[in-house]
């Protein structure tokens, strides 16, 4: 019975090797508002609000993330597990290996059995997937990359089951809805012939589930996360210019994962004569060719349909259409590099112990990105290490500090936070915290004002002022 499922179990083992740590590890960022502070996970009376609105309503946020399968496991983990990080971390290993072993069946399909063990451990161990197991709120790439790969598994044959299956993965990550273009693009790269029928189900879940998108579940703005216009915004050609910057940095983070780090800045270009802009086309242009060379010499071509998968995958977080207020994020490019993993296999299965090479390189690496997100130091320090100027990380790190009780260390990095980018509010009303801990109620009436100039609506600063000036009159007249 071991023998017959030695390549899982091995499979299974080393991923549990290589991820073990990330039961040691803390809530950190998102997961404050995702889980720690969601009080729609507190009860089952909230599921209905928990299951149609956005993922940290339960918070006090709108967000324009609809997610609402990872909400129901974040649900499920509160009510085994409280708020104990260790039982979320778990599941998170749990949901990965079971990903783990749908790639695996699917690869078998396609490949023998090592090889397939080969790609399924590169695509599982490649540290780019640190943020998704290591961190609670990364769950949602972990369970949308399940349901793709149980699709792709079982479209020939379980056409309308795979519809249930694209509806859960939708339901995981926005992203998803592209899954009927997955579908055909992968069917197309196996030369397989599939009547259009088949693909009409998982169509009218995705057709279906934009419409819901763009109407009753558009809980702020689907297609715009910015609250006002910016050159970015209004310039089409400067977000295309600025999506071929970053293919270079994406193919960089997949086969040289040296400087992975979340928050990553990036820049909008505005000129196509830009390096890094000129550099990104010329790449897509000579994958482009290549494509063409493979078809003219082999009469097909996996690169072309790696390509296609990849324009695919990376497109909803292009800001070509759904603008996104950010421009870069390392756990994005988990997914578009898929089809690009199976050509290397396909050409590399002659040379296993290159595969094996590469396997033990990123046990080696992984491990160290996973303790990244160990607790908010490791995380606020590692991503300072690379961008200095981050006031937002400098906020949480200074966030962390007052939490421990560091007044000094929290109040610099406030303050540093405050002279990078003085546009937060937030930063201002949390020194005014750090003051009313000191009892230095002048300054931080003076800091919750500051808070209210940037944003006057800003109902925490709102309250906290309220309560200061009802306890000493005096300072209303200083």
């Amino acid at each position: 019975m071991i023998k017959k499922y030695l390549k899982e179990i091995s499979l299974l083992s080393l991923i549990i090797l290589v991820f073990g740590n990330t039961l040691l590890n803390q809530f950190v960022f998102d997961d404050e508002h995702f889980v720690q502070k969601n009080t729609y996970l507190q009860s089952a009376k909230f599921l209905p609000q928990l299951l149609t609105q956005n993922i940290i309503a339960g918070s006090g946020f709108i967000s324009n993330l609809y997610r609402p399968l990872q909400s129901l496991t974040h649900f499920i983990d509160v009510q085994i597990w409280g708020l104990n990080p260790f039982g979320h971390h778990l599941s998170n290993l749990l949901y990965f290996l079971t990903m783990a072993l749908a790639l695996f069946y699917l690869l078998k399909k396609y490949f023998p059995p090592n090889i397939a063990w080969c790609g399924a451990l590169i695509f599982c161990l490649h540290p780019l997937q640190s943020e998704a197991v290591a961190f609670v709120s990364g769950r949602g790439d972990i369970l949308a990359n399940l349901f793709l790969f149980l699709s792709l598994l079982l479209f020939n044959n379980h056409f309308l089951l795979v519809a249930g299956f694209a509806l859960l993965a939708m339901m995981s990550k926005e992203s998803m809805a592209f899954i009927p273009l997955y579908l055909f693009i992968f069917n197309f790269m196996l030369k397989e012939k599939i009547a259009l029928k088949k693909y009409l189900p998982t169509t009218l879940v995705s057709v279906f589930y934009i419409i819901s998108r763009l109407t009753w579940l558009n809980f702020q703005n689907t297609l715009n996360f910015y609250t006002s216009a910016n050159i970015f915004t209004e310039n089409f050609i400067y977000r295309l210019y600025t999506y071929f910057s970053t293919i270079p940095k994406i193919f960089g983070l997949w086969f040289f994962p040296y400087d992975l780090h979340h928050e990553r800045s990036w820049s909008v270009y505005v000129s196509a004569t830009s390096l890094l802009v000129l550099t990104g086309f010329f790449m897509l242009v000579s994958l482009l060719t290549l494509s063409f060379y493979e078809i003219k010499k082999n009469k097909s071509s996996y690169l072309l349909t790696a390509l296609a998968w990849f324009l695919v995958a990376s497109f909803p977080t292009s800001n070509l259409v759904v603008l996104i207020n950010a421009l870069f994020y390392d756990h994005w490019f988990i997914l578009p590099g898929f089809l690009f993993l199976w050509t290397l296999i396909f050409y590399l299965q002659k040379f296993p112990k290159i595969l094996y090479a590469i396997i033990a390189i990123f046990i080696l690496i992984t491990p160290y990105y996973n303790a990244v997100w160990k607790n908010p130091f490791t995380l606020y320090q590692h991503i300072l290490k690379y961008e200095p100027n981050s006031a937002k990380a400098h906020n949480n790190l200074a966030m962390a500090y007052s939490d421990a009780s560091d007044f000094k260390a929290a109040s610099l990095h406030y303050q540093k936070a405050i002279l990078i980018s003085d546009t937060f509010a937030e930063s201002h009303h949390n020194l005014a915290n750090l003051y009313l801990q000191e009892e230095r109620y002048k300054d931080a009436l003076a800091e919750l004002n500051l808070a209210l100039k940037i944003n006057p609506s800003f109902a925490p600063s709102l309250n906290l002022k309220a309560k200061i000036l009802e306890k000493y009159p005096k300072l209303q007249s200083n």
